[in-house]
């Protein structure tokens, strides 16, 4: 038969990246990077702005840190149209249905979004890469409209 040459020759392998030396970065710190980047600290500060750039429009979170006179991005949310009002609140939308403690459940990073269609969506900042608005303000009408 057809006999491989072996791959392995001259190769040194670790069972775990702990054990090899050449190894600066350990697991450990990254996670700790990544969870750092997204943890908002006392002193930052944090902005919302929409966008639109021809046919595409989204809400941009960014993050101001004063210590470091830094700004960043955070997130951003894509939006299906043009955006026309933002307006923030810090009440949750159906949160004291089975809350245990109602005073903590409503309070909440949300963001009001009008555009032109004629409802108002309603966002949880809080969440990263949310997929859909947590209520839609005006969706019977906007359904009645359609029919």
């Amino acid at each position: 038969g057809l006999a491989l040459p072996s791959m392995t020759g001259n190769l040194a392998y670790y069972s775990s990246p702990k054990e090899d030396p050449h190894m600066t970065l350990r697991e450990e710190d990254d996670v700790d990077s990544d969870e750092d980047d997204f943890a908002l600290q006392p002193t930052d500060l944090v902005l919302v702005g929409a966008r639109s750039e021809e046919q595409f429009s989204t809400v941009e979170v960014f993050v101001y840190e004063e210590p470091h006179d830094n700004l960043y991005t955070h997130h951003d949310i894509p939006l299906p149209v043009f955006p026309l009002s933002l307006a923030w609140m810090d009440y949750r939308p159906h949160a004291s249905l089975g809350a245990a403690d109602a005073a903590d459940a409503r309070r909440s990073n949300m963001l009001a979004v009008g555009t032109f269609a004629p409802y108002i969506e309603v966002w949880d900042l809080d969440v990263i890469d949310a997929l859909e608005p947590v209520a839609v303000l005006g969706a019977e009408g906007a359904q009645a409209a359609l029919d």
